[in-house]
């Protein structure tokens, strides 16, 4: 992830800050050792007139070292600021990564609340999905149960058009031959009266 990446930079960064700081200041040490050793002032030296021309050469000073005085504080200083400098990059590294990580970790809490929302919904609507399901599922038990009542009633009017439908047919046939029979037997009861 870009995050673990930039952390190991940031490492890395920290650590060779560290390093030079630690380098430089052994620098620092070891240039003042050198100036006290050879008796060379670390103190700022107001230079001379600027008619008066430079010193060329060292044999005129006995050959013994004493460098350009007025440079010696100079490079010590530089060293010193260098320092700083890294100590100061360092501390807003830190600071700035500790910046960054309280972001990253309010980012991430925020992605896990809304995963955990997004998951909640998600369980809610397969909950609602089940129930949806399931009054799918008894609709169609009743839509089916309708479909096969109904075939039910379709055999039975079928079967009852079959064992009925001949009364239909024959019922005006059959009322005149009752009929008939009726006025037989009336006449005959007349007769025998």
């Amino acid at each position: 992830s870009m995050t673990l990446i930039q952390q190991a930079d940031f490492k890395k960064a920290l650590k060779a800050d560290a390093e030079a700081v630690v380098v430089l200041n052994r620098a620092i040490v070891a240039l003042t050792g050198f100036y006290k050793k050879n008796g060379i002032s670390m103190t700022l030296i107001q230079r001379g007139s600027p008619d008066k021309a430079p010193e060329l050469a060292w044999e005129s000073q006995g050959d013994a070292y004493k460098g350009h005085n007025e440079e010696n504080h100079g490079i010590v200083q530089i060293l010193a600021m260098l320092v700083e400098d890294y100590t100061l990059e360092m501390r807003k590294g830190r600071t700035d990564d500790a910046k960054a990580q309280d972001e990253f970790e309010a980012d991430r809490q925020a992605m896990n609340d809304m995963f955990r929302t997004q998951k909640e919904s998600y369980v809610g609507a397969e909950q609602e999905l089940a129930e949806v399901e399931a009054a799918q599922q008894e609709a169609k038990g009743t839509f089916d149960q309708a479909k096969s009542d109904a075939s039910d009633q379709d055999k039975l009017k079928k079967t009852l058009g079959t064992d009925c439908g001949w009364i239909k047919k024959k019922f005006g046939d059959r009322r005149k031959q009752r009929a008939t029979e009726l006025d037989g037997l009336a006449e005959a009861k007349n007769l025998l009266a």
